[in-house]
């Protein structure tokens, strides 16, 4: 078989270890017509399970509260606060603008990540079929749109989905940039994309040096290194002055600039000097005051509000098992077993795409990602399995291949070689088919009864000791407190205060913290017990008068949603929820 020139095709000579493969595998481009029908399956095949998914889950995951919370701090002008999490990030922006669709909450939060769910599969098809071919493109973005993991997501207002679309694109755009004689639209997108990618997440950055040694190494002959630096320096523009905009624009009334969060990379490099050196060294008291002047989401790796951040050095062997073993155990969790089987099987029939120049610093981005959770673990004793998606998604090709390995060989041992192409192209078809109902089936059987019993004790304490209009919770009592009263209370920080107000309930988790039971002393709040609620993890605070009035009490109202019935309209349907 016989593969064009690199300078030609914008792919490298590395396909040619791609030749024992047969011609269904490695053949001739997609028509028009024919890549047109695909990529409008691969779009349904993403977006029905999510809606699906989004349509029986009446709640939303404690992270997408915590974004919330962080839009009312900007609502309310409490800029200090809302950057100090985030710091500058476009996210808390995109769900202000949801706010204003008219949707019924949560469907005006959880529409975006479908729909962006969605318009991924153009990037990540094209940024594939860019490195391998249409097929293999093809068996990628299908992957990509089945896994279960992905797909429930998909459906929370966490930024996860914006990053991967903003991700994905850069990397696509960025190597048609290098492999191509593009205008210089085509670098401006390039650069936007890496802006929106690093204004989402931190690992943003590390699209940086990939678009510089991709422009430099992968240009064609009959492209000059001076077009090409040009290209480079446009993309990079984009990045500061997508910030600059965002001070103009968004920040106008903050009195300081804001740049990013680069506070990551120092705590790794004090990580790794603690290795070598005490716990008390000037790094680690450096690392530590710097993690405990910042707020924690409900998905902080930390273990509870006590707990230090001191980088913990890995003192005996028994430490270092337990370490690797919780790694590897969210590792595995988080790929599920089947991709990771699809994972090894594809680096033993492609291993020599470890070493391209295209695929290769894709591959470097996510070892760099692994090295930052195994220290994150290490730091904190426990980390969030989503963290190793963005690896999974960057290796989509190597488990392209396994799948296709796995599908040349049940068709050798269970198909015979009288059988038509027509007979294989079904018989591959209701292989994929099968496997893609299972993993919807897992995905779109998940049940969160704990949502659904903090949604049942709001609507209890609305019902029995209500109305309330000013609430505080704790940062794992966010969702209690927003059934209680239709919109996000106010979350009491370890660090951060906001303003201070004399709230009428006071939500806590159990055990309660001496500081936040001061504090209920002080606004004169009285305890009610909560013990006879399936929620006893957490208690409340009001007002005596309010006990006195509640000697009856009310019976605890449905919350719907999660068995197939409607969310409470009393709850879904109020005019004020989030405005």
């Amino acid at each position: 078989m016989q593969i064009a020139s690199w300078n030609q095709t914008g792919k490298e000579p590395f396909l040619r270890n791609l030749e024992g493969m047969p011609e269904f595998f490695i053949g001739k481009p997609f028509t028009q017509r024919k890549l047109g029908l695909i990529l409008a399956l691969l779009v349904l095949l993403t977006v029905i399970p999510r809606l699906l998914l989004a349509w029986q889950i009446s709640s939303i995951c404690d992270d997408g509260y915590f974004y919330l919370s962080v839009v009312e701090m900007w609502k309310q002008g409490q800029t200090d606060a809302a950057l100090n999490y985030l710091n500058l990030n476009i996210f808390p922006f995109i769900l202000w603008g949801l706010e204003s669709t008219g949707l019924a909450f949560p469907w005006n939060f959880k529409i975006w990540g479908i729909l962006i769910s969605g318009l991924t599969v153009f990037p990540l098809f094209g940024l594939v079929r860019r490195l391998f071919n249409d097929r293999w493109a093809t068996i990628a973005v299908l992957l990509f749109a089945m896994h279960p993991e992905l797909v429930k997501l998909s459906v929370e207002p966490i930024r996860e989905s914006t990053y991967w679309f903003c991700f994905i694109l850069a990397s696509y755009l960025l190597l048609r940039c290098a492999t191509s004689r593009d205008n210089i639209a085509t670098p401006i997108a390039a650069g936007l994309a890496t802006a929106g990618a690093i204004l989402t997440r931190t690992e943003g950055w590390t699209l940086i040096p990939l678009a510089c040694f991709w422009l430099l190494s992968l240009a064609p002959a009959t492209v000059s290194r001076l077009r090409q630096t040009q290209r480079i320096v446009i993309v990079l523009v984009m990045i500061p002055l997508c910030m600059f905009a965002m001070n103009l624009t968004l920040l106008a009334g903050y009195p300081h600039w804001q740049w990013g969060r680069f506070d990551r990379v120092p705590k790794i490099v004090a990580w790794m000097q603690s290795q070598a050196s005490p716990a008390n060294s000037p790094q680690a008291k450096t690392m530590t005051a710097a993690t405990q002047s910042r707020p924690l989401p409900s998905h902080s790796t930390a273990g509870n509000d006590n707990s230090s951040s001191t980088p913990r050095k890995i003192d005996n062997r028994d430490d270092e098992k337990a370490i690797w073993f919780e790694f590897l155990n969210q590792f595995s969790e988080s790929f599920e077993y089947f991709n990771l089987v699809l994972f090894i099987v594809g680096l033993t029939q492609c291993h020599r795409m470890l070493l391209s120049r295209t695929y290769a610093p894709l591959l470097m981005i996510a070892a760099a990602i692994l090295i930052a959770v195994f220290v994150m673990l290490v730091q904190h004793q426990n980390i969030n399995g989503r963290y190793f998606l963005s690896v999974l998604i960057i290796t989509l090709p190597i488990q392209a291949s396994g799948a296709i390995f796995l599908i040349l060989f049940i068709q050798s041992i269970a198909l015979p070689t009288t059988i038509s192409h027509n007979q294989k192209l079904v018989v591959t078809a209701g292989f994929v088919l099968t496997v893609s109902l299972l993993f919807w089936f897992e995905a779109l059987t998940s049940r969160h009864k704990g949502r659904v019993a903090e949604a049942t004790l709001g609507k209890h304490l609305c019902t029995t000791f209500g109305p309330f209009e000013k609430v505080e919770t704790d940062r794992k009592s966010g969702r209690v407190g927003f059934h209680t009263i239709g919109k996000m209370p106010n979350i009491l920080y370890n660090t951060i205060q906001k303003k201070f107000t004399h709230p009428d309930l006071l939500i806590l988790v159990r055990p309660v913290r001496p500081a936040h039971r001061a504090r209920a002393h002080r606004c004169g709040l009285t305890e009610i017990p909560l013990q006879d609620l399936r929620q006893s993890e957490f208690t409340a605070f009001v007002h005596p008068s309010r006990i006195d009035q509640s000697s009856e009490p009310k019976a605890q109202p449905q919350i719907g949603g999660e068995n197939g019935t409607p969310p409470d309209p009393s709850i879904t349907s109020r005019p004020e929820v989030l405005r």
